[in-house]
């Protein structure tokens, strides 16, 4: 059987009791959609500072020239984690308005409250159940560092 697509898009409202190991009991999670992902992306990024490069070159002949490029990247510290934090809290949100809960879902605020370790649970679980993976944890760097070239 092909699927449709709107059996495709009836998945992301496919909730699953979950086992949250901080709370010793379970919890109602669905799977977040793209383009809910993105949209947490985008709530992460907005702290993002300002990147600026400016590059001032000098021709010496048709085949020589001297660069100089400067950059300079404005970042604060506190916002990105401000906004890291709004971004997981928009992500269990979303993966927690689903049926299980009827229109008794928890609220931002109720998710706010809740225990580190709950929270940093959920959010884990809502990534695993939508199939998000962090590329750069799923990449192994000691193959790298074994064929960096020594000094000698």
């Amino acid at each position: 059987m092909v699927l449709s697509v709107d059996d495709i898009l009836n998945g992301i409202d496919a909730y699953k009791e979950v086992k949250i190991e901080a709370l010793n009991d379970t919890m109602y999670l669905r799977p977040l959609s793209k383009g809910e992902w993105e949209r947490t992306n985008s709530i992460r990024q907005e702290a993002l500072g300002d990147y600026t490069t400016n590059e001032k070159a000098k021709a010496l002949s048709r085949t020589q020239r001297v660069a100089n490029i400067e950059s300079q990247l404005k970042f604060n510290i506190k916002e990105n984690n401000d906004a890291d934090f709004k971004a997981q809290t928009e992500a269990i949100y979303l993966s927690l308005d689903n049926p299980g809960y009827g229109d008794n879902h928890p609220s931002r605020d109720d998710i706010k409250m809740l225990p580190p370790n709950v929270f940093s649970e959920l959010y884990e679980k809502v990534r695993e159940i939508s199939g998000i993976s962090d590329e750069f944890t799923d990449v192994s760097l000691e193959d790298d560092v074994d064929d960096f070239p020594q000094d000698g």
